[in-house]
């Protein structure tokens, strides 16, 4: 089924399901944007299936992504970046090194990218081709809306769902 699918390039519709729970962030809670979509593949195969092009993607951007990236590499957790940055300050200092710091975070980043920008750039470095239109139909998510009117939580279909493998680590 696995290597049918491969192929064709064609998903069953089974796998492709996830539920998608509003988790509250901060902020008024009548506001939609204060929610943030957390999704959960509900089949075995399409977690299986999401698996392969994790690997191939993971394989090819550890050339392009620094050792210092922290947040979605491996047994490194956004927590451990102010870590390791601090140690790094601290040992300049001691040293006797000047040192000028600039921190940027960027809020929602990773929530705000489309699909079709995600594909442009793996497409111009030449990985995975038609895997990449599978990666986004794999992350299509069925809404399921706890405790909200639906009215009031819009959720943006061209991008990852949260909780996804391939989300976590993109």
């Amino acid at each position: 089924m696995f290597e049918k699918s491969w192929r064709l390039g064609d998903i069953p519709e089974d796998w492709k399901k996830a539920n998608v729970t509003p988790i509250y962030k901060n902020g008024l809670k009548e506001d939609p944007g204060n929610y943030r979509p957390m999704s959960s593949i509900t089949s075995v195969p399409g977690k299986v299936m999401e698996r392969i092009p994790l690997r191939a993607i993971t394989s090819q951007m550890k050339h392009v992504i620094g050792k210092s990236q922290h947040g979605f590499t491996k047994g490194k957790l956004c927590l451990t970046n102010p870590i390791a940055f601090y140690d790094k300050v601290i040992f300049s200092v001691d040293v006797g090194q000047v040192v000028d710091i600039v921190y940027l975070g960027f809020s929602k980043a990773s929530n705000t990218v489309p699909h079709s920008l995600l594909l442009k750039a793996s497409v111009n470095m030449g990985s995975l081709g038609y895997w990449n239109q599978i990666i986004v139909i794999m992350n299509m998510c069925l809404e399921e809306i706890t405790n909200m009117n639906p009215e009031n939580l819009c959720l943006k279909k061209n991008l990852l769902c949260p909780g996804s493998l391939l989300y976590i680590h993109l």
